[in-house]
């Protein structure tokens, strides 16, 4: 969560007094045994883990949580903020968050869930990228995806910054 916090505190700053608001169910996908591995690690390591978890989107036997429970616990956390920026009557909010939460936000706006694998992997929203979304004054959370994943130019030190944490849960 620490590089999340640390965006929205950037985001916020450009925005007079705001202060960002955590939320524990914007969390990144708890990975289980996996955390603090790369890929080639949990591979190495725990094989066959990854193939299983690819193939089976009720495959959990890492100790960790599915995508569709991500994408649960992330649309529960995601009704909340638009309810309470309907009531606030805002115009914009930002969402500052981890790339699977943001992936789960940007899919269910495209009518896609975890279980639908094949079509839901396609779907790239790499790491430090912005997405912007455009939902109704009021209704459900089907927004319109006006752009997702997309890379902003980054100085040398803040690529740095951003790719320091290439382990799951770094």
């Amino acid at each position: 969560l620490r590089r999340a916090v640390y965006g929205a505190k950037q985001v916020a700053s450009h925005h007079g007094s705001m202060e960002p608001i955590l939320d524990d169910r914007f969390r990144e996908i708890e990975r289980g045994r996996w955390l603090g591995l790369t890929k080639e690690m949990v591979d190495e390591k725990y094989p066959g883990d990854l193939a299983k978890f690819a193939a089976d989107p009720t495959w959990k036997e890492h100790g960790g949580e599915t995508y569709t429970e991500l994408f649960e616990r992330v649309l529960d956390g995601f009704d909340h903020v638009l309810k309470v920026a309907r009531e606030k009557k805002a115009s914009r909010v930002a969402l500052v968050s981890h790339m699977w939460v943001t992936k789960s936000i940007v899919t269910n706006s495209m009518g896609l869930k975890p279980t639908q694998q094949d079509e839901w992997a396609k779907v790239d929203i790499p790491t430090a990228s912005i997405s912007v979304m455009d939902f109704p004054r009021e209704g459900g959370r089907e927004g319109v995806v006006v752009s997702a994943g997309v890379k902003p130019p980054l100085t040398e030190e803040e690529a740095k910054e951003a790719m320091a944490g290439n382990k799951w849960g770094g």
